[in-house]
């Protein structure tokens, strides 16, 4: 019975000791922003690779939903979408450098069961037409329902347009 008492004991430590292993290793979600600077919009958010990321709101500023053929035109940025760049994401330094807060930084659930990023509350999207790190070709641009913009990282929503 000692035997059996020690090898469960055993199993249930190392299980929870792979649990909590794993779940240090998840990238941070704030870890995975970084800063790109343009001549014309300022400082504005981008993924870890670069890639600028967009919000989409109404004329009162409001978040606006973007699924379906939405979505297919401005992929949201996603949790699942940054599981292969934990090598490349930033470090607390680099983020206070950036100018990233991460009390900003916050998800939220998609009807299709993945966790998207938000940063001052708004959802991040990419936009397809996007295909180098710092190009932004859908700034101020009206579509499905809302304008895009920018995101400066002080959650200031970037209007200027191109």
């Amino acid at each position: 019975m000692r035997t059996f008492l020690t090898l469960a004991a055993t199993v249930v430590a190392t299980f929870f000791g792979a649990v909590a292993v794993a779940q240090m290793q998840e990238p941070a979600p704030a870890e995975q922003l970084t800063v790109q600077d343009h001549e014309v919009l300022g400082s504005y958010l981008a993924d870890a690779q670069g890639r600028t990321l967009y919000i989409v709101v109404d004329e009162d500023d409001q978040s606006v939903a973007c699924a379906g053929e939405c979505a297919d035109a401005w992929p949201p940025f996603t949790l699942e979408s940054i599981d292969g760049m934990m090598g490349d994401s930033m470090s607390s330094e680099e983020m206070a450098m950036a100018a990233i807060d991460p009390d900003l930084v916050g998800t939220v659930a998609r009807d299709d069961g993945t966790t998207q990023l938000t940063y001052q509350g708004h959802a991040l999207y990419y936009f397809v037409g996007d295909e180098e790190p710092g190009e932004v070709n859908c700034q101020a641009i009206e579509n499905f329902g809302g304008t895009w913009y920018v995101v400066a990282p002080t959650g200031e929503i970037v209007k200027t347009a191109l």
